[in-house]
């Protein structure tokens, strides 16, 4: 499987965006004195650790459809290259992704993050997600809970077929 690329290359000194060892942007959370992606490379993090390793594309595949629990929302990436995998690799299979996050981003840092990822569409959605904490369109729905995840993940019903 092979994604399309890194949502954005970063200029070093870009503010608040740190570049990583693929191109893509990282940021540095003084909550947790780290950064939200590995530095070798945020998009590769993204695409292998989650979007491979969960074989959430032979999932979709098989079944038609695949719900993720995203454990830490972050800066979205995550999810947005698990969407854009199912939507190439599996058109037409529903996707249901919960998203849990302590503090999410803000609605005007995410469009910064990936304002060259290829597909407008996953990045309005989450765009939405973020402003309302839910978007559903066609066959993708997303929800966002937010507080920690150790109260919000007993609002949640149902199994899920990989967690984040």
């Amino acid at each position: 499987m092979e994604l399309t690329g890194p949502p954005e290359r970063v200029e070093p000194g870009a503010p608040g965006l740190v570049p990583t060892g693929d191109g893509s942007p990282t940021v540095f959370s003084e909550d947790y004195g780290e950064h939200y992606h590995n530095l070798s490379g945020a998009y590769l993090e993204a695409k292998g650790r989650y979007v491979e390793e969960c074989r959430i594309v032979p999932r979709a595949q098989q079944t038609g459809e695949v719900r993720i629990l995203d454990i830490g929302l972050g800066l979205g990436f995550n999810l947005a290259f698990a969407w854009e995998a199912i939507a190439r690799e599996a058109p037409g299979a529903r996707l249901t992704i919960v998203s849990l996050e302590k503090a999410p981003i803000s609605a005007t840092l995410w469009p910064l993050l990936m304002r060259n990822f290829p597909d407008r569409k996953i990045v309005d959605g989450v765009a939405e997600l973020l402003e309302t904490g839910t978007f559903a369109q066609g066959s993708v729905s997303l929800k966002l809970f937010v507080g920690r995840a150790e109260d919000t993940i007993e609002w949640l019903e149902g199994g899920f077929d990989a967690v984040f």
